[in-house]
This record gives C-alpha cells, structure tokens and sequence, in this order.
C-alpha cells in the first residue's frame, strides 16, 4: 500500500514538473531515490526489533534472550530483576544472598538491553525470606507474584507507545494481556 501510494505521488509529480524540468534528469533522481528507499524498507524489514519480557527472568527466557540478541534482534529485555554477569561485588556477599543473585546473573551482551523494575520483587523476596505473608499471598496484593506480572506488563505496554524500531515482542502468558493490547494497536506483532 505504501509503494502503490509513493508511485501514485510520483506520478502526480512528473504530471506537475515535467514542463519545469529536464523530465529524463528528474526520473534518474526520482529512481534512485525510490531505490534507497526500498533498500531501507528491506533492511527494516529483515532486521526485527524484539522486546522481550518475563518478570523472572528464568534460565529458559535468558536463553531467548541471548539468542534474540546474538542475531541482532533484541532491542530490549524487561525483567524485574536481574544482575551483571561479571561484577566483583558478589564475592562480598553471603552465599545464601549470592544463590538469589546466581538465577538471576545476565551476561554483558544482555546486561546492555535489560531494563530493571526490581522494587515489588525484592520486596517480595525479602517477605519471603522472613517467612512473612503481608502482602503476598493473595493474587490482589501488592508483592503477589501476579500483581509483579501485570506491574510489568503495564510498564512494558507503557514503553511500546513509545517506541518506534520494533516489530516484534515476545511475552509469556500471565505477564503479556496489556503488552499484546498496545502491540496490536501499534502493528507490532506478539
């Protein structure tokens, strides 16, 4: 539809300007214009830009992830929490605080496109740890596992509106209903 469009402009065009100008020497410049065009079209459109999100961020998803981004096609990995591969500071730490950590280590090429919402799920980890249910045991409270998923899928569908070089995310399925919302308004496939 948008060739189709472009050559029924051009064509209006050439009607209009051909009697101004050198009509062979304006459709060499208009050729090659519609040329480097389409050559950006193709490589648009052979080059996804990808979301990807998981609250989690298990090993499962780091390895879509690494693969979405060894092609060149990640742009961004939403998660709530997650952390360097290669940072010194672990070794500081007690080890039941490092095995948490550990699940949840990124590795340099991902650590660059991870976008972070840690706050609810370190609460929720700290409940945990101290054996306490406030806040966490109902799928309505504010630390439960589900309201971290929909928290994400909120702020991820909040980041698609704004957000032009993607063509594709890739969500699971309690963390994806308004994330698929605001990709299908967008053309964004899911």
């Amino acid at each position: 539809n948008v060739e189709i469009a472009s050559w029924k402009f051009a064509s209006i065009l050439i009607s209009s300007v051909s009697s101004a100008l050198n009509l062979k020497k304006f459709l060499v410049q208009l050729k090659t214009c519609s040329i480097i065009r389409m050559q950006n079209l193709v490589k648009k459109a052979m080059k996804p830009g990808i979301i990807l999100t998981h609250p989690t961020g298990n090993q499962n998803v780091r390895n879509a992830s690494l693969a979405f981004s060894e092609a060149g096609w990640l742009v961004e990995f939403h998660t709530c929490l997650g952390f360097p591969e290669n940072s010194f500071l672990y070794k500081l730490l007690p080890s039941s605080v490092f095995s948490e950590i550990q699940r949840r280590l990124l590795p340099e090429s991902l650590w660059k496109k991870t976008r972070l919402f840690p706050f609810r799920e370190i609460v929720r980890l700290i409940l945990g740890r101290a054996n306490c249910s406030w806040g966490r045991t109902s799928e309505h409270l504010l630390f439960s596992v589900d309201a971290i998923y929909r928290s994400l899928d909120r702020r991820v569908a909040e980041r698609l509106k704004h957000v032009s070089n993607i063509s594709a995310v890739y969500a699971y399925d309690d963390g994806a209903l308004e994330t698929f919302r605001v990709a299908k308004t967008r053309g964004i496939k899911c």
